[in-house]
Order: C-alpha cells, then structure tokens, then sequence
C-alpha cells in the first residue's frame, strides 16, 4: 500500500472517529429514576426537584420533593400542585387549582391568600402562583377586588407585600408567566385571542415571542412563537424557531443556565407525528444543534414507555417531567 493512500485512510478514520464522537457528546443519555404516578414539574441549581404524586386510593395527589442524595419526600398538603422551585428549595403553584399555594418541605403547603395582612386579603384572592425566585418574590394570577389581576408577591417583608402588576398600555390583560434574580418578568399579553410576549423590568418591552414562558437569570427566555417552540438569547431581536418532533406545534416549557461549558438548553413537549394518533413526547434542543425526542436519549427506558413532557432542566442538564406507557404515566428525572 502507498503511503500517499495510507494517510489518506488515516485522515479518514480520523474524520469518522470525530464526527461519531461529536454526534455521541451532542446526543448524549441520561439514566431515568422513577418517582411514582405523577409528574415532576420544576428542577433548582442543587438538583432539588418538586413535583406531585397521585394516590389512587385516596384519589387525590400529594406534592413532593427529591434529590439524588435523601430521594423522594412527601410534603404535607393534599391536592397541591409545585409549580416551580427556587434555590432555597421554596416553591410555589395551587392548591386544588383554585388557590395559590407557598410548599416548603418544612413547612408543608401553606395557602398564599393567609399571608396577607386583613386589608390586602379584604381586596385580594390569590389563586396561582407561577414562579418564585431566590428573593421571596412571587408572581402569580388571581382577582383583584373582583376582577382578574396579576400580582407582585414579596415574601421577605413582614407581613408580605402586594402589588398590582401593571396591564402592558394598548392590552387587555398581561400574565407574568416566570422571574430571574434579577427581578425581571417574562410573560404575555393579550387582547382576546391575540398574544404578544414581553419582558418587564419596571417597563415594559415587546419580544419577538407570542407567549414567553421561561427565562434564565442570563435573561435567557423561551417561548412560543406560531404555535412553535422558540428560543430568545439575552438582547437579541429575533427568536430561534426549536421546530418540531413531526407535527405542526411544539411547546416551550424551560430554559436552563449551563454549567461546566454545556450548551444552553431548552426543553418542551410536542406531538410525535401529525393526526389524531399523534402522542405528545418529552424534546430537548440545545444552542448549536436541533430538537431531539427524549425518548430515544434514555438508557433505561421501560418496554413500551416513552418520555411525555419534560418541564424543567438546570444548569448540570438534569431534567424533571414526566414519562410511561400513555396509561401509567409516572413523575421522572432523567440524570444525564
């Protein structure tokens, strides 16, 4: 054999060996861990997941929280939803899907309405909180003095502080949907059935988003725009089309802040194909590369099973959601 031919199969093997081992990095697996019937909806910097377990028996379902290193724990309360945690492991969402709710592990659920001093509970009811960040503050939806409002939540203060958030000027009504450290809002505004995304910081500002569903604290957001999952990098003017799994729609449900040089992830959910028999499937996409359903990322996936939603994803790229066979469907953490 030449050596001119030699070489020339060498730089080959090599071309081979660095495309399979950058499709493998961007691929990845992760390991599944079960968490019973349910489904996990928000993940924190440290690995703290919150979620909600169903009780066949008593026909009503329980919040919980877990970590790789003390597993799965019960929190007191019945029917409530976790929506979101924080980094001091706080979370908030609904109880019964009527009343919004504060859920620590030590203080069990607690009904965000009992909070506030006599006067603001003369005017409000609270009845979903959104988000929470490391602050104590609070966004969230409910009536103010009869009429739909959103709210302002300060938990830091004694007693809490409550404030009206503002409607954007020229819309009907503007739902705060997530809050950075920083204090910044992202959420949407509507006029019936039109929608525009927007971010607040004391004023407001028009994104390029239709619905604006997650932000990092790099103010990093996600969203929708055409019915299309959508990724908007801090400052800049137009939004990344995620794509789909197959069908037509796709569906935003988080941001992360990577760690360690990872790429920023996104992760949703969207149907599997196109029809009445399409099945809703669990994506990542991250920054630099394409939507990939999670399903076919799982080492460990059971027979017949396949991952439905993915809610949340911190910086380590660990994802909260949920997965199972259509009929069973149980509260999951993939670990890559």
């Amino acid at each position: 054999m030449s050596t001119r031919r030699l070489i020339a199969i060498r730089i080959l093997q090599g071309l081979v060996l660095l495309v399979y081992g950058n499709a493998a990095y961007c691929q990845s697996s992760y390991k599944l861990v079960d968490l019973g019937t349910g489904e996990a909806l928000s993940v924190n910097a440290g690995g703290s997941v919150v979620g909600f377990q169903w009780n066949s028996a008593t026909g009503h379902w329980f919040p919980f929280i877990w970590d790789s290193t003390h597993g799965l724990r019960l929190i007191a309360g019945t029917d409530v939803t976790p929506l979101k945690i924080n980094n001091n492991n706080e979370a908030v969402g609904y109880v019964s899907n009527s009343r919004a709710a504060y859920i620590t592990e030590t203080g069990g659920t607690v009904d965000l309405n009992t909070v506030l001093s006599p006067t603001d509970q003369a005017v409000w009811f609270l009845s979903n909180a959104s988000d929470i960040n490391d602050s104590g503050v609070v966004i969230g939806t409910g009536l103010y003095k009869g009429v739909d409002a959103s709210f302002i939540l300060n938990l830091r203060t004694s007693p809490p502080t409550i404030s009206l958030f503002p409607v954007e000027p020229g819309w009907s009504f503007s739902q705060p949907e997530a809050i950075n450290s920083s204090g910044i809002i992202v959420g949407e505004s509507n006029v019936n059935t039109t929608r525009q995304g927007f971010a607040y910081n004391g004023a407001f500002a028009d994104l390029p988003l239709q619905y604006a569903q997650a932000l990092n604290n790099a103010g990093d957001a996600a969203g929708r725009v055409n019915n299309q999952a959508a990724f908007l990098p801090s400052g800049a003017r137009s939004a990344t089309l995620i794509g789909n799994l197959g069908g037509s729609t796709s569906v935003s449900r988080a941001v992360n802040l990577p760690t360690n040089g990872k790429p920023t992830t996104v992760v949703g959910d969207a149907p599997s194909g196109k029809g009445a028999s399409a099945i809703q499937h669990g994506f990542r996409w991250q920054v630099g590369g394409k939507i990939t359903d999670l399903t076919s990322l799982v080492s460990n996936l059971p027979r017949r099973w396949y991952v439905s939603t993915a809610q949340a994803v911190n910086g380590a790229g660990l994802i909260a959601g949920q997965a199972g066979d259509g009929t069973n469907n149980h509260a999951v953490v993939l670990m890559p």
